[in-house]
């Protein structure tokens, strides 16, 4: 039986000399990697690996060893994570967008983006995290000091964040990607295609969000924006 989160447990963790022990049941239990991980104690882990801890790869559906390692906040502990493969379906999408999620819900940016990296190595998970895991979150999290990072940094397409931005009429997202030169032709398809639903329930915000779009010169957005406002006013009502 592993241990994994007794005090007595994790008060050994703090202490490396603690574990010197050949076959002790704590440095074999893959709990303790991962315990490690999550509180920044790298070279730990590596010990107990190397003292014969057991396989983490039989376990990685229980112990999600990516997820206690972006917990950490440590962006080398993620890569060794990754370059030991000891996520063994860390290649699949389900796998890498909850990740993403957690590093982007945690604010560690640079991880987010090193595991986008990786993602992008994978053509069938790439486009998958683009448009959903981090332009999903882009609309949580609509402040503009993370905005601007998140732009900077390229950690989404600003496409698929246009896209989003519309189906949730999120006024905020959709100025700021604006001021940034991003077409938002994508937004304005978006929001008329919810318009013609009318099974959504509009709010008070739609209006002036489709206003906003309205605003903005040049011919065939204005066009498109005007025949959607009337929706919006008509379900507004």
């Amino acid at each position: 039986m592993c241990p994994g989160g007794s005090p007595f447990f994790l008060a050994i963790l703090e202490n490396l000399k603690e574990m010197d022990l050949q076959g002790n049941r704590l440095v074999n239990c893959p709990y303790g990697v991962v315990h490690a991980l999550k509180r920044n104690l790298l070279p730990l882990a590596k010990w107990m690996l190397a003292q014969g801890a057991a396989d983490l790869k039989d376990s990685t559906r229980r112990l999600d060893v990516l997820k206690f390692a972006i917990k950490s906040g440590n962006l080398d502990i993620v890569q060794w994570v990754v370059q030991e493969k000891l996520q063994e379906k860390l290649h699949k999408s389900e796998d890498l967008n909850l990740s993403l999620e957690l590093a982007l819900r945690l604010h560690h940016l640079d991880i987010a983006k090193y595991i986008l990296d990786v993602a992008r190595a994978e053509p069938e998970t790439g486009t998958i995290l683009a448009d959903r895991a981090v332009t999903k979150f882009s609309m949580d999290n609509d402040n503009p000091q993370y905005l601007e990072s998140w732009f900077e940094q390229r950690l989404g397409d600003p496409q698929g964040a246009a896209e989003q931005a519309g189906l949730w009429f999120n006024l905020k997202v959709t100025q700021f990607l604006h001021k940034k030169g991003v077409d938002l032709e994508p937004a304005l398809r978006t929001t008329c295609r919810e318009m013609d639903d009318e099974r959504v329930l509009v709010t008070t915000k739609v209006v002036p969000y489709v206003d906003f779009l309205l605003s903005l010169e040049g011919g065939c957005l204005a066009k498109s924006a005007n025949t959607c406002r009337f929706s919006a006013y008509h379900w507004a009502q």
